[in-house]
C-alpha cells in the first residue's frame, strides 16, 4: 500500500515505521510500549579478541582489542556493532522513560514502537495531539524517538508530519529557520526529564505550525504540467553527454543512465497523475509526487520487511534529498 490507498481504502496511517513495529495504542507507559512492542531487552558491552600466533604458528592465542568493545543483544547473544571505550549503552527502558512526561501531560498518546536492522535502531512513535491548519489534505502529527545500539546516531526525538492520503512520512527541507529534533538528556533527575518533555512540546508547537504554513504556501500556488516536468527535469538531470570518441563502453553506460532516467519519469509522473486526480494540480501535489517516488520506489531489499526497514532507516537519519531538492526548485517556478 503506497499512495491514496490508506484514506480510501482503510482510513489508516500505514507508514513504514508502522509496519514493521507493534501497535501500542493502549499503553500508558513507556515500560507497557516496550513490553507490548517486543522491546523489554537489554545490551552489555563485551571485550572484543582475536586470534594470534606466534611465528612458527604452532601456538594460537586470545588477543585482547584494547579500547574498543561489542554491543551484544543480550536475549539473542548477538553483536549489534562495535564501538570505542567512551561509548556509554542506553537501555531501552532508559531511551523511552522521557516520554512518560509528554503522555502525562495528556498532548500525546504512545503509538507504534518497533526495532530495526535486529534492533540496531529502536524507535517509539507517538501521536501529538495538535490540529494542524491545513487546506485540502490531511496531516498528522508525530513526534518519534530513536535511539542505535551500534553508535551509528545518538538518542534524539524528532517532529515528523504523516500525511494520511499516502502514508507518507514527509521530511524535507523547509525555507526558514526552525527546529525539528533535539538530544534528549540522560540524567536520572525527574526534573531534567520533566524539562526535556516541555522542550519537546516547544519545538513541536512551533515546528507543526511552521510546517503548516508552508504546506499551505504550496497549496496555494497552482502549477501546469509544463511546469511541473520543468521542476523534475531539474532534480533528476540528464547524465553528462558524451563527446565523440567515447568508447563502446561509455557509451552503453550513457544509454543506461538515459533508460533509468526515463523510469524515473515514469514513476514520478504515475504518481503526479494520480495527485492532479485526487487533489489538483498546485505545488503541494508537485512536491509529494517526487517524495512518493522517493519513499516507496527507490528503496530496495531482497523481501517487503528488508525494504520497509531500509525506507524507515533512511527517513529517520535524514531529510529526504530528492524532495528537498524538488521544494527548492519550487521556489524558482
Amino acid at each position: 500500500m503506497n499512495f491514496i490507498e490508506s484514506e480510501t481504502q482503510t482510513g489508516a496511517v500505514n507508514t513504514a515505521l508502522h509496519r514493521v513495529g507493534t501497535s501500542t495504542g493502549n499503553a500508558l507507559t513507556a515500560q507497557e510500549a516496550i513490553e507490548t512492542a517486543g522491546l523489554d531487552w537489554k545490551v552489555k558491552l563485551e571485550d572484543i579478541y582475536f586470534r594470534s600466533r606466534t611465528n612458527n604458528r604452532e601456538f594460537e592465542t586470545q588477543v585482547k582489542v584494547p579500547d574498543n568493545f561489542a554491543v551484544v543483544r543480550q536475549d539473542k547473544m548477538k553483536s549489534l556493532g562495535v564501538v570505542g571505550k567512551r561509548y556509554t549503552p542506553i537501555q531501552n527502558q532508559e531511551a523511552f522513560q522521557f516520554m512518560d512526561n509528554i503522555v502525562d501531560s495528556g498532548e500525546a498518546k504512545y503509538e507504534i514502537a518497533g526495532e530495526l536492522n535486529e534492533g540496531k535502531l529502536i524507535y517509539i512513535m507517538m501521536n501529538v495531539d495538535k490540529a494542524l491548519d491545513i487546506e485540502k489534505d490531511t496531516i498528522l502529527p508525530y513526534m518519534l524517538l530513536t535511539n542505535s545500539h551500534n553508535g551509528s546516531s545518538s538518542l534524539q526525538v524528532m517532529m515528523l508530519p504523516v500525511r494520511l492520503s499516502c502514508s507518507n512520512m514527509i521530511r524535507y527541507n523547509m525555507a526558514g529557520d526552525y527546529e525539528r529534533s533535539f538530544r534528549v538528556s540522560h540524567t536520572k533527575s525527574a526534573t531534567a526529564k520533566i524539562n526535556d518533555a516541555r522542550l519537546a512540546l516547544g519545538i513541536a508547537e512551533r515546528f507543526f505550525d511552521e510546517f503548516a504554513k508552508d504546506v499551505n504556501l504550496l497549496v496555494e500556488q497552482e502549477i501546469d504540467n509544463a511546469k511541473f516536468w520543468t521542476m523534475v527535469k531539474s532534480i533528476v538531470p540528464e547524465p553528462v553527454e558524451l563527446d565523440k570518441g567515447a568508447t563502446e563502453d561509455e557509451k552503453k553506460t550513457y544509454e543506461r543512465q538515459m533508460a533509468n532516467r526515463e523510469k524515473v519519469f515514469s514513476r514520478i509522473g504515475d504518481y503526479w497523475s494520480k495527485e492532479v486526480d485526487y487533489f489538483g494540480a498546485n505545488k503541494w501535489t508537485a512536491l509529494n509526487a517526487v517524495n512518493s517516488y522517493e519513499l516507496w520506489s527507490k528503496p530496495t531489499g531482497k523481501d517487503d520487511r528488508a525494504r520497509l526497514e531500509r525506507q524507515a532507516t533512511s527517513v529517520l537519519k535524514e531529510d529526504s534529498k530528492l524532495t528537498s531538492l524538488a521544494r527548492k526548485e519550487l521556489e524558482r517556478i
